[in-house]
């Protein structure tokens, strides 16, 4: 008997069983069986979202926190190209998930059949997996097999990082009678108790190769540098077991979950551009991703020849610089055994931090003398009474200042890997949707990304946890202003173009916005304005927008970087 509704619901059983939580769902027809599966789960917390492309993030930022496959369920045709991005994001930055997409049969396709498309490996190779799962049949053997292929989109998704993509083909009829219902809860009935399928996770301890032991052990002037990763992966750990041992200081990006540590340089970006050669280091240990700041991509770049040793918690080239030495690959349950070195002489460290002290100094004195509103002052009150809270930091400029402006970042979710700003307050809510009872989650994106995404203000008046967004309103795309187009334009084709074709100014109100969502507004004018709002004390999900001066903002970043 064609039973497409049971075939579902084996798939999600053996998902929830894996250690899946958590199912995105956009309204489709042709996804009728899988939906209808979803919905008589009894453990699945399942949110609903019309628009696929923002649920995609929203599943993205749930599996960015809780470090397991979210699930996405949709129907045919384009709703499942509207998966992309956030397909391409998951896989640069290692974060599992599991796609079902529903499909026409194959009797339909390729005769011109409407909401149709060819979804055959539709993600190409930024989907870590495909299988076609074919369509659903009553033989004990296949629905073994259905059983069977959710461990393994839960298992590839989980050990490689990123999208797993089933796809599903499924005739008509979609709905099922009241026999095959009742067939089904009483499977999810039986199989409450069904243990995990997949291997237990167990801490290892792993000791240093001896190549890589010899190129610490002469090191005099070792630095620390932690780049993106996701709570899952994080390795902050073994990174600050290393700066402890060795005495050395702590580059730590936003992004990079590291704790305080008495060694953490925070104005780092301030020093790099300037660096002095008695800071220069003969030894760098990475953790993480990929830097993304300016000023430590440049710094990898001058320093050729020095041994780069990288802790990764993932199989991905991650070497812009091309001057990584020796890799590490490990998990954030193991243990990083140490060799036996003697330990470094302080001055080393204290250098750094002198530094560190002389360029907080110069930030704070800039920032008290200049007084029109810039994006410093916002993101430094964000960084500040934010602190302790999730956050999920836009793209573009947003997470370069909060590296030039703000301090002890600990809790940041960034979308690094594609880096694009497309699905930030979506990333944001998919966060939200996982955090604990009682934590509160922040959002801090510029103006343009906030549009980019204002579908998700649907999904974020709906959360359990309040999301509080906070928006660097400095009229478009203010990072142009830092690129060679900007003086280019004004010395041969005029101001006016550049804003129009790369800044692209708008006159959208968000407050209207706020309104239309049902979302409670505030807008800070001032620095005065904004503390007295106090991001801290905000319970509700709120929209507070910062509308700052950029021509100012500019030159303040242009002053600390020549400082």
């Amino acid at each position: 008997m064609y039973n497409p509704l049971k075939w579902s619901a084996i798939f999600l059983q053996a998902l929830w069983s894996a250690g899946s939580r958590h199912i995105f769902i956009s309204p489709g027809s042709r996804s009728t069986p899988l939906t209808l599966a979803a919905a008589l789960h009894p453990g699945f917390k399942k949110s609903i979202i019309l628009d696929e492309r923002s649920a995609a993030f929203t599943a993205l930022g749930a599996s960015r926190h809780s470090g397991k496959p979210s699930l996405l369920i949709c129907t045919s045709g384009t709703a499942a190209a509207n998966y992309y991005p956030a397909v391409i994001e998951a896989k640069a930055s290692g974060v599992p998930l599991v796609l079902l997409t529903a499909d026409r049969p194959p009797v339909s396709r390729q005769i011109g059949s409407s909401q149709t498309i060819d979804q055959i490996k539709l993600y190409g190779d930024h989907a870590i997996f495909f299988h076609e799962a074919g369509e659903p049949t009553d033989d004990p053997a296949d629905y073994h097999r259905i059983s069977y292929l959710a461990e393994q989109a839960f298992r590839k998704s989980t050990e490689s990082g990123g999208a797993a993509h089933i796809n599903f083909a499924f005739r008509k009829p979609l709905e099922p009678d009241e026999e095959q219902v009742l067939e089904v809860k009483k499977i999810y009935h039986h199989s409450q108790d069904h243990q995990s399928v997949q291997s237990a996770v167990h801490s290892r301890t792993v000791r240093l190769h001896p190549d890589i032991a010899h190129q610490i052990s002469p090191a005099e002037r070792p630095i620390i540098v932690g780049g993106g990763t996701t709570p899952a992966g994080n390795l902050s750990t073994s990174g600050l077991a290393f700066a402890e041992h060795l005495r050395a200081p702590v580059i730590a990006e936003p992004g990079s979950w590291y704790s305080t540590y008495p060694g953490r340089i925070f104005r780092f970006d301030q020093i790099l551009r300037n660096l002095h050669e008695e800071l220069i280091p003969d030894l760098i240990i990475r953790t993480g991703d990929q830097p993304f700041t300016k000023s430590l991509i440049d710094f990898f770049h001058k320093l050729p020849g020095i041994p780069v040793i990288h802790i990764a918690s993932r199989n991905s080239e991650q070497d812009e610089a091309l001057r990584v030495t020796a890799q590490i690959l490990l998990q954030n349950s193991d243990t990083l055994e140490l060799p036996q070195l003697e330990k470094k002489p302080e001055q080393w460290l204290n250098r750094w931090l002198e530094a560190d002290r002389n360029a907080a100094a110069s930030l704070s004195q800039l920032l008290s003398e200049t007084k029109p509103f810039t994006d410093g002052h916002a993101i430094r009150i964000f960084a500040s009474e934010t602190k302790g809270f999730h956050q999920m930091i836009s793209n573009s400029f947003t997470p370069r200042d909060l590296a030039l402006f703000g301090d002890n970042y600990g809790k940041n979710h960034l979308n690094r890997g594609a880096a694009g700003i497309d699905g930030i307050l979506s990333t944001a809510a998919g966060i939200a949707s996982v955090a604990q009872a009682g934590e509160k989650v922040y959002c801090l994106v510029g103006d343009l990304a906030f549009l980019h995404d204002s579908n998700a203000l649907y999904t974020i008046k709906n959360l359990d946890t309040p999301l509080i967004t906070v928006i660097i309103n400095n009229s478009g795309g203010a990072i142009f202003r830092m690129l060679p187009v900007w003086n280019s334009l004004n010395r041969t084709m005029g101001e006016d173009l550049f804003r129009t074709y790369f800044e692209t100014p708008h006159q959208i109100s968000f407050q209207k916005l706020a309104e239309a969502a049902g979302l409670t507004y505030y807008r800070a004018t001032t620095t005065e304005e904004l503390r007295e709002l106090g991001l801290r004390s905000l319970t509700g999900p709120a929209i507070v927008e910062c509308i700052t001066e950029p021509d100012h903002s500019m030159e303040i970043r242009k002053q600390l970087w020549r400082s």
